[in-house]
C-alpha cells in the first residue's frame, strides 16, 4: 500500500464510484429475474439460466481481465480511461437489457439477454478491478483500507437500496410493462453516470502504483502458475462464492415472496429492501471497529454465523406481522454488510502482502468469486421456482408452490452459508498480513 494520505473529498469521490456501480446493479439484482418471467414471459428456470451463464463465463475470464486491466493501467500510468470506457459500457448494457424488443422465440430472447449480460459483466469486472486496486493506492495500512472500503461499501449500499426502492416506483410511474422498465433503466443509468463521473473526476490524479522490477505485471500463464499453490486464497474465495450465492438467491426470490407470501404483498417490498439496506449500511460502518477489536478473520466467521441465525429467524417471522420480517431481514443485512467489507479487506490484504506479483490476476479472481456466487444464486432461485411449480406471468400459484416459496427464501440460503463457513474456518491469520488473512489450517 502506498499510504498516499489523500483528503476526505477524494475518498468520498472514490466511494461514489462504487455507488454508481451499485445503483446500476440494483434493478439487475432485484428485478431481472422478475422482469424476464413476469414481463418477458420466460420460464423461471430459463430466466435463471440466462442470468447465471454470463456470470459463469465471466468468472473464467475475470482473472485474465484483471491482469490485463492492471497491465494496461501500469502502461498508461492512469486508470481514468479504463473507468470511463468500462463505466459507459456497463450503463449501455443496463439500458439495453431492460429495453428488449418483441422477439419471436424464447431462444432468441435468451441469446440476446446472454449477450447483453456478458457485456455488462465484463465491463463491471474491468471497472471493479481498477477500483479495488485504487483502494490500496489510497490506503497506508489495514485500518485505513478497511475504513475506505467501509465508506465505499456504505455509500454504495445506500445507493443500492435507493435504487432498489426507486426502481419499482419508476416502473409504475412510467406505465409498467416493457416501456416502463425501459424508462426506469434510462433514469437509473443517468443517476449512476453522475456518480461515476464524480468518481473519475476526483480520482484521476491518484498515481498508479509502480511495482519494482521483481514484481512487474506477469503474463497470464505465469500468474496461473504462481496462483496454483495458494490454498489460503482459494479457501477464502470459496467462502466469498458461497456467501455471494446466498445473497443473490435471497435478492432474486424476495420480490416473489413479497408478492405472493408476505402479509403486505408486493407493496411491502420497498420496506423489506429498506430494512435490509439499512442493516447492511450499519454492518459496513461496523466493519472497521470489528477489524480493530477482533481482527478481520475472526470477525467474518462470526458474521457468517450471525447471517445463518437471522435467516433461521426469518422463517417464523414470515408468518408474523410485517415488522417481524423487517427486523429479521435487517439483521441479515447487518451481518452480511459487515461480512462483505471484512472479506474485501482480507482479500486485498492477502493480495498485497503475499502475491503482489500477480495483483491484477488475483483481483480478477476476487471479483469473479463474487460474480460466480451471484450466478449460482440466480441459478438456484430459478431452479427452485421451477421445482415448486411456480406459474410465470402473474398466474395463480398453488398452496404447495406458496409453501415452497416460503421455505425457499428463508431456509434454502442456509445451505451455501454453511458450506462457506467451513471454508472460512480453514483460513488462519498471518502476522505478515496485518492479521487479516494467511495460510490454510492443517
Amino acid at each position: 500500500m502506498t499510504g498516499a494520505g489523500f483528503g476526505w473529498w477524494r475518498r468520498f469521490g472514490y466511494a461514489l464510484g462504487n455507488a454508481g456501480l451499485m445503483i446500476g446493479l440494483s434493478p439487475i439484482t432485484l428485478m431481472l429475474l422478475f422482469y424476464l418471467t413476469e414481463v418477458v414471459g420466460l420460464r423461471a428456470g430459463q430466466a435463471g439460466m440466462v442470468i447465471a451463464l454470463p456470470k459463469m463465463w465471466d468468472a473464467l475470464l475475470g482473472p485474465g481481465i484483471g491482469g490485463w486491466v492492471e497491465r494496461l493501467a501500469a502502461g498508461m500510468k492512469q486508470r481514468t480511461p479504463i473507468a470511463l470506457i468500462s463505466g459507459a459500457g456497463f450503463l449501455a448494457a443496463l439500458i439495453l437489457i431492460f429495453s428488449l424488443p418483441q422477439l419471436q422465440s424464447a431462444l432468441s430472447i435468451q441469446i440476446t439477454v446472454i449477450a447483453l449480460l456478458i457485456l455488462l459483466s465484463v465491463t463491471e469486472t474491468a471497472f471493479t478491478v481498477s477500483q479495488f486496486a485504487l483502494a490500496t493506492e489510497l490506503s497506508a495500512n489495514e485500518n485505513e483500507l478497511s475504513g475506505l472500503l467501509s465508506l465505499s461499501g456504505g455509500v454504495g449500499q445506500a445507493f443500492l437500496v435507493a435504487g432498489a426502492v426507486m426502481a419499482p416506483v419508476l416502473v409504475s410511474w412510467s406505465g409498467g410493462g416493457r416501456s416502463g422498465y425501459s424508462v426506469m433503466a434510462v433514469q437509473v443509468a443517468a443517476i449512476a453516470a453522475i456518480a461515476i463521473g464524480v468518481f473519475v473526476a476526483t480520482t484521476a490524479r491518484v498515481p498508479v502504483r509502480r511495482p519494482p522490477p521483481a514484481k512487474a505485471p506477469l503474463s497470464l500463464r505465469a500468474s496461473i502458475r504462481i496462483t496454483a499453490s495458494n490454498r489460503a486464497f482459494y479457501f477464502l474465495m470459496t467462502g466469498v462464492l458461497c456467501l455471494s450465492a446466498a445473497s443473490a438467491f435471497i435478492g432474486s426470490v424476495l420480490p416473489f415472496a413479497a408478492r405472493y407470501v408476505l402479509e403486505n404483498g408486493q407493496h411491502g417490498l420497498p420496506m423489506l429492501l429498506a430494512a435490509s439496506g439499512a442493516g447492511a449500511v450499519g454492518g459496513m460502518s461496523l466493519a472497521p471497529w470489528l477489524v480493530r477489536r477482533f481482527g478481520a478473520g475472526q470477525s467474518v466467521r462470526a458474521c457468517t454465523l450471525a447471517i445463518a441465525a437471522m435467516l433461521s429467524a426469518l422463517f417464523p417471522a414470515s408468518y408474523g406481522p410485517a415488522w417481524m420480517n423487517w427486523i429479521a431481514i435487517g439483521g441479515v443485512g447487518l451481518a452480511a454488510g459487515a461480512a462483505t467489507i471484512l472479506l474485501q479487506t482480507i482479500a486485498l490484504e492477502l493480495i498485497e502482502h503475499e502475491v503482489g506479483i500477480a495483483t491484477g490476476f488475483y483481483l480478477g479472481i476476487t471479483v469473479a468469486g463474487f460474480k460466480l456466487g451471484a450466478s449460482m444464486g440466480s441459478l438456484m432461485a430459478g431452479g427452485m421456482l421451477d421445482l415448486i411449480g411456480f406459474a410465470p406471468g402473474g398466474g395463480h400459484q398453488s398452496a404447495l408452490t406458496l409453501a415452497g416459496l416460503r421455505i425457499g427464501y428463508t431456509l434454502v440460503p442456509l445451505i451455501p452459508i454453511a458450506i462457506g463457513y467451513q471454508f472460512l474456518r480453514r483460513v488462519t491469520l498471518s502476522p505478515s498480513c496485518g492479521g487479516a488473512a494467511g495460510r490454510p489450517r492443517g
